[in-house]
């Protein structure tokens, strides 16, 4: 797939689109828009930003931007009105895997809302690691600083702020993901999991409530018998949790 310039890719639906070596060129919005569920990947190759933009990605409504192993090469230093990266209202960005080549100006990246989570090059941080020249808003509480874990062959308490898990060994037992009480993740937030590439019986994981917690529909935990799979769930405020399957 390729674009000339001004290229925008505005995903509105529950969809997955691949992203693979298209040339962004100046735009006035977004050149690449997630929102409604919508799942956008570039899940191989590079791309070039060669234009300014209100903002490069953004993602809202629950919608999902995710990178991995790209290059992404920026020529004549774009720059960027609003900010590299913007997330709000359970929106994802996640850029944790992407090599920047070149320089922009602007903001790197904004979260509007608590719900938003934006994760760069940079291990265990949010939109650090983007391009741009300006530290971006990360919200004034800490309570917010949302985080990427990689967890090993063992069991995992997964902490309020985390926002995507994932397995990276695979188990030789029985393991267990146990959630955090709901009521302290706000109301609507996604935490992504994913379980580890080779989980098969009898080495399965397991996702647990915490004591007082529950998952719509009733019971406290579900197994995880297929490596691999997104098993994402979502705060539905103080006591209970959706499962989610994206």
């Amino acid at each position: 797939m390729s674009a000339s310039h001004g290229a925008e890719i505005n995903a509105l639906e529950i969809e997955d689109r691949p992203i693979l070596g298209i040339d962004f060129g100046a735009v006035a919005g977004a050149h690449i828009l997630s929102r409604g569920g919508s799942i956008i990947e570039a899940i191989t190759g590079s791309y070039t930003i060669s234009g300014g933009a209100g903002t490069h990605v953004s993602a809202q409504q629950s919608g999902r931007i995710q990178a991995q192993t790209n290059t992404v090469t920026l020529t004549g230093t774009p720059n960027f009105t609003g900010s590299v990266a913007n997330a709000s209202t359970n929106g994802l960005i996640d850029f944790s895997l992407v090599t920047f080549v070149g320089a922009a100006t602007g903001v790197q990246s904004n979260i509007e809302t608590p719900q938003g989570s934006i994760l760069g090059p940079t291990a265990n941080t949010i939109g650090m690691g983007l391009p741009g020249n300006v530290v971006g808003n990360l919200l004034a509480s800490t309570s917010f600083m949302e985080t990427r874990r990689f967890v090993g062959d063992a069991d995992y308490q997964i902490a309020a702020r985390d926002r995507y898990v994932a397995g990276v060994v695979n188990p030789t037992a029985p393991r267990k993901w146990t959630l955090p009480l709901a009521s302290q993740v706000p109301p609507g937030q996604i935490i992504y999991l994913l379980g580890p590439a080779g989980v098969t019986a009898p080495n399965i994981l397991t996702i647990s409530c915490p004591v007082g917690d529950f998952f719509n529909g009733g019971g406290t935990f579900y197994d995880v018998t297929t490596g691999g799979k997104n098993t994402s769930v979502m705060s539905a405020g103080p006591g209970f949790w959706y499962r989610l399957i994206i």
